[in-house]
């Protein structure tokens, strides 16, 4: 695959466009991409999910599944990359 990308459509998404892409791609005003996946405590990532954070850590090593108990963690990131 050379290439493979996602766009959002409101109010829906149509369907095969953009499944299983990243809850919040976050860019920093330093140029950092962070990319997170949010989950409930016992979320597991879909076969989707999977495939799109397997194809970020090709590009950027800042990829994250969080949770709600690692709120400390979001923080501690993401004011760590914004100095």
């Amino acid at each position: 695959m050379s290439w493979i990308w996602g766009h959002r459509r409101h109010p829906r998404p149509v369907v095969n466009d953009y499944t299983g892409y990243a809850d919040k791609p976050i860019i920093l005003k330093e140029g950092i991409l962070i990319v997170a996946e949010l989950k409930s405590e016992k979320g597991e990532l879909s076969p989707e999910q999977y495939f799109w954070l397997l194809e970020f850590m090709k590009v950027t090593p800042l990829v994250f599944i969080w949770k709600e108990s690692d709120w400390d963690e979001v923080v501690e990131i993401i004011t760590k990359y914004r100095r």
